[in-house]
C-alpha cells in the first residue's frame, strides 16, 4: 500500500531500497506529482498577465502588424524572466484590475520612445493608452 491510499503488486526486488540503485518508492503519484510541479512554474500560464508578458515580446518582433510603431523598442533584459516580471508587476495588475477591470487593464509604455522596462512601464486603461501614442508624446 503506498502512502497515498492506493494499493499496487511490485516484485519485491523493486520496493527494497539497495544502495547507488533505484527503487520503487510509490504507486506511480510521487512520480505524477514531481513532473507536475517541474513543469509549472509560476501557475500563470493560462492567465491575462501571463498573456500581457508574452504579447510584451511578440509586439518587438518585425512581423508584427504594427511593428513600425515598436521599431526599436526591445524587453529589458531582467523581464525575460516572467518570475522577475511577476515580481515587479504583478501587485499593481491586480489593483489595476480590480478597478477597471481585467479587459481594461493594459500594459502601457509611460514613454512610447523607450524600452519596457519596470521604470518605463504601467498599468493603463485602453483609453490612457490609445491617447499616449508616439505622436501625441512631448519628447522634450
Amino acid at each position: 500500500m503506498c502512502d497515498c491510499g492506493n494499493t499496487k503488486e511490485f516484485y519485491l526486488s523493486n520496493i527494497v531500497p539497495k544502495p547507488n540503485a533505484r527503487y520503487t518508492k510509490s504507486c506511480g503519484c510521487q512520480r505524477i506529482r514531481i513532473v507536475s510541479e517541474k513543469n509549472t512554474k509560476h501557475g500563470l500560464s493560462k492567465s491575462k498577465f501571463y498573456k500581457r508578458w508574452r504579447s510584451m515580446f511578440d509586439r518587438c518582433l518585425p512581423s508584427y502588424i504594427c511593428s513600425s510603431s515598436y521599431t526599436g523598442i526591445s524587453v529589458s533584459s531582467e523581464w525575460k524572466d516572467f518570475g522577475k516580471f511577476k515580481d515587479d508587476m504583478y501587485k499593481k495588475y491586480l489593483e489595476h484590475k480590480k478597478i477597471n477591470g481585467e479587459r481594461n487593464t493594459t500594459l502601457d509604455r509611460v514613454n512610447p520612445y523607450k524600452n519596457y522596462s519596470k521604470e518605463n512601464c504601467r498599468w493603463a486603461t485602453m483609453k490612457q493608452q490609445a491617447n499616449n501614442k508616439k505622436i501625441n508624446y512631448d519628447v522634450s
